[in-house]
């Protein structure tokens, strides 16, 4: 079984999350940096096994966007692997929100970096490395 660190980036407190720097650095120059927002919204709604429900009118009011927008961004994310969408039905037969699920960032982003030749430059990951306050 894998653990909530796996399945998403995030740790999350009643009322606040955080994001991988990974994530932060790395999704944008993938897949833009509104499907990144949308993605960041996404990590906000997720339970621990990665999985959320928001519409996308529910998503494009907290970011503030138009909803085709939000649909078009989504669709982004799904074809960079980083989520998998599935479409629900009421019990009635009716369309509802989507389910998603946050794939293993590090799988996707190992993933990316191996079709593209995009690795990073690991020296500005280093542990060690004394911050200069006046850069």
């Amino acid at each position: 079984m894998q653990t909530k660190s796996t399945l998403s980036p995030y740790m999350a407190k009643k009322g606040r999350f955080w994001v991988d720097d990974l994530v932060v650095e790395e999704l944008p120059t993938i897949v833009g940096a509104i499907a990144t927002l949308v993605y960041i919204c996404l990590v906000r709604h997720a339970d621990s096994k990665g999985r959320c429900f928001p519409s996308y009118r529910l998503i494009a009011k907290e970011l503030h966007l138009a909803r085709s927008s939000v649909v078009r961004h989504v669709a982004k994310l799904k074809d960079a692997g980083v989520i998998g969408v599935a479409r629900r039905r009421s019990k009635a037969g009716d369309r509802t929100s989507n389910a998603y699920y946050l794939n293993p960032f590090r799988e996707w982003l190992q993933d990316i970096w191996d079709q593209e030749e995009l690795w990073p430059d690991m020296d500005a990951y280093e542990e060690d490395e004394e911050l200069d306050p006046e850069d």
